[in-house]
């Protein structure tokens, strides 16, 4: 997925309508229903969290996955504001989701980390969607 784009202005302070804990704590279980989503192979409840962009590249990784393939343990999750923009008619929140995961029942957690970039329109309208996901580094 794609991170926010070179054109996008970085906010220092949140819209008013914005409320940065209750975004974060949401923001933890979505990503572990999302979780859940992909283990089961269930693509419209992916869809459903996702921009169009992002979806077509998740569904194109889940091509010929099953549901049980996967089995995704969450560990541990922290989860803190790691960035916000506005990026077109876009309000993009970057949350960097960090912690310990099992993803195979074989093999031990180990850590990751990630950065979620969600937007919704910067008007205060329409649905949250996840539209990049960055691996850590």
């Amino acid at each position: 997925g794609e991170a926010v784009s070179e054109d996008a202005h970085h906010l220092t302070e949140a819209p008013a309508w914005f409320d940065a804990d209750q975004f974060v704590e949401g923001a933890k279980g979505h990503f572990i229903s999302l979780q859940k989503a992909w283990d089961s192979a269930d693509l419209s409840e992916v869809e459903s969290y996702c921009s169009p962009e992002l979806f077509a590249e998740i569904k194109a990784e889940m091509q010929g996955m099953k549901a049980g393939d996967n089995e995704t343990v969450v560990d541990t999750l922290n989860a803190e504001l790691a960035d916000m923009a506005i990026d077109g008619e876009y309000f993009i929140a970057s949350i960097r989701f960090s912690g310990f995961i099992q993803e195979d029942s074989a093999e031990g957690a180990h850590a990751f980390n990630e950065v979620w970039h969600i937007r919704r329109l910067a008007n205060d309208e329409g649905t949250w969607q996840v539209s990049g996901i960055q691996q850590g580094h």
